[in-house]
């Protein structure tokens, strides 16, 4: 399971869709946490978590309670299936 934070898109997008494509033949779901929401970013990272049936989630900046929350989700969601911890990584714009 892969969990990214990030506020844009410098990759294009097609290169993007060909990973997230790989990670979803290997059964790696992505659950993206964008910051502010912003396109076109914000349609990168959805397609990315639809391609790999994970889920993309925009929040605001100034609520890490709310993040706090969503990436909790996530390691619940990774203890469910069986995963042992959850893989968090930061995308830097």
């Amino acid at each position: 399971r892969l969990a990214a934070r990030g506020d844009a898109v410098e990759e294009p997008a097609d290169l993007l869709m060909a990973v997230a494509g790989q990670l979803a033949l290997r059964g790696v779901p992505v659950f993206i946490f964008h910051e502010g929401g912003l396109e076109p970013a914000a349609g990168v990272f959805r397609q990315i978590a639809q391609i790999t049936r994970g889920a993309y989630c925009s929040f605001d900046a100034r609520s890490p309670q709310q993040l706090r929350d969503l990436l909790k989700a996530v390691a619940i969601f990774a203890a469910v299936i069986g995963s042992p911890r959850c893989q968090i990584f930061t995308m830097r714009a």
